[in-house]
């Protein structure tokens, strides 16, 4: 019972983690502020590798920042251990109900893929971030 109970919290706090990004962080327009190309930019700092990334490229040709997906996460860039997460994360469940919020164009395609006999999430086929372990900045 108490499993049981343990795994309904997190479903809960994943849920809640999705609709608190969604709402606050994923806006659909285009177009990015200059806090948001700044902020960015503070991320590549750590996560220099990103820039390279189809995924990023990809959405920042259309002003989508790191911002607009996983919130300003200043307690994270903060963070010179590392141990503190991005306000917004995705668990694979997650990632196809947080892509279609801007996706939506794509949902009868994500309807049949998590259809299929081995079900894929967005990230699996349309790119993802390669994370990197590095050793926390000394000094």
């Amino acid at each position: 019972m108490r499993e049981r109970k343990r795994g309904i919290w997190l479903a809960v706090a994943a849920v809640a983690g999705v609709v608190a990004a969604v709402a606050g962080a994923a806006s659909c327009r285009l177009g990015r502020s200059a806090s948001e190309a700044m902020a960015s930019n503070v991320c590549y700092e750590c996560h220099i590798d990103f820039r390279a990334e189809e995924l990023v490229a990809v959405h920042e040709t259309h002003g989508v920042t790191c911002v607009r997906c996983h919130g300003p996460s200043r307690p994270h860039m903060e963070d010179e251990e590392r141990k503190t997460p991005a306000d917004a994360t995705f668990r694979a469940k997650a990632m196809g109900v947080f892509c279609l919020t801007c996706h939506k164009e794509a949902r009868d395609h994500a309807a049949e893929v998590a259809k299929a006999e081995t079900p894929r999430t967005c990230t699996q086929c349309h790119g993802s971030h390669r994370i990197i372990q590095t050793p926390p900045k000394t000094g």
